[in-house]
């Protein structure tokens, strides 16, 4: 398992925004798969952690279903 860190908000620079404004960085992490988040606060930062899963290949370069094997 793998475990990803984003600092993700500053809670002392709270704003009025209820929510991000379509295309400004939604979701939080695009660019790997993840599952099982959670969330702790520390010194007024909220950190979001959670188990990653890496893509399989083919042997021709192509992305093959997930066997999860390597967790």
């Amino acid at each position: 398992m793998v475990l990803s860190c984003l600092s993700v908000y500053d809670a002392s620079a709270a704003s009025t925004t209820i929510a991000k404004r379509v295309g400004n960085a939604n979701p939080l992490i695009d660019h790997h798969l993840g599952a099982d988040p959670f969330a702790l606060t520390y010194n007024g930062r909220v950190y979001i952690y959670m188990s990653s899963d890496d893509y399989e290949y083919h042997s021709n370069g192509t992305i093959k279903d997930n066997s999860f094997l390597p967790i």
